[in-house]
């Protein structure tokens, strides 16, 4: 069976609370996890499992629920393992939080197999933990979550 992957990051340590950012910074942060959602999204999209890791820092993370991966090659094992040709990426930002030169975007997720796959369409949740990286945010942390289909009637 195939894995499947979805942009998802777990935030640890102090938040601050967007309300209490200018709002400059809180337009600044959304605009940024926008970016990346975008960005992550057309790498997935892509089927070129070097484009989702050249997003992550060299010690980047993913927690999904098939286990922990870290570093640039269990990135790109675990990513080629789950990718597939047709593979459609939607995911909506629900949150911003920037502490420093950490971000911290969450939202939920829809992905669309194509026809003839056995899955045909995953949601779920992600957590995506950005760092600072001169002009560039990196991935440092991604979180995700399965959503179960509802229960058959």
């Amino acid at each position: 069976m195939r894995r499947f992957i979805v942009p998802c990051f777990l935030a640890t340590g102090a938040i601050v609370s967007s309300t209490s950012m200018p709002a400059n910074a809180q337009d600044d942060a959304k605009m940024a996890c926008q970016a990346m959602d975008a960005t992550f999204e057309a790498a997935l999209e892509s089927g070129d499992p070097a484009k989702v890791v050249a997003l992550y820092t060299s010690d980047g993370e993913m927690n999904a629920p098939e286990g922990i991966f870290q570093g640039t090659e269990a990135l790109a094992a675990f990513t080629k393992a789950f990718m597939t040709p047709g593979l459609k990426d939607n995911g909506v930002l629900k949150s911003t939080r920037q502490v420093g030169n950490v971000l911290v975007c969450s939202g939920d997720y829809t992905l669309t197999f194509p026809l003839g796959s056995p899955v045909k369409v995953v949601t779920g949740h992600y957590t995506r933990v950005l760092t600072k990286s001169g002009n560039d945010w990196r991935l440092a942390q991604l979180s995700y979550n399965y959503t179960p289909p509802p229960a058959a009637q």
